[in-house]
């Protein structure tokens, strides 16, 4: 089994990332780049405008209610106004 360990690495899905949660001991910096660095690695890629939305989805109340209705489509812009919420 050891000998084969890379043959499980299977990439994530796009469900994947729909179940991916802020930990309580994460910032919101810190879950960006974290959820980013998934996203990255779901085949086939994601178009920014989708990336985006799912990341929305998947945040914290807190951040959700207001983010939502920012219509943003460039994630490198979500991160920055989520750093400002």
């Amino acid at each position: 089994m050891h000998h084969y360990k890379f043959n499980l690495n299977i990439a994530p899905t796009k469900d994947h990332l729909k179940m991916e949660k802020m930990k309580n001991d994460e910032n919101f910096k810190e879950y960006a780049q974290r959820w980013r660095n998934i996203a990255s690695q779901v085949q086939p890629p994601m178009m920014q405008s989708e990336m985006c939305s799912y990341f929305v989805r998947s945040l914290p109340n807190s951040y959700y209610e207001i983010m939502l209705g920012t219509h943003i489509k460039e994630f490198e812009d979500l991160f920055k106004v989520g750093e400002r919420v």
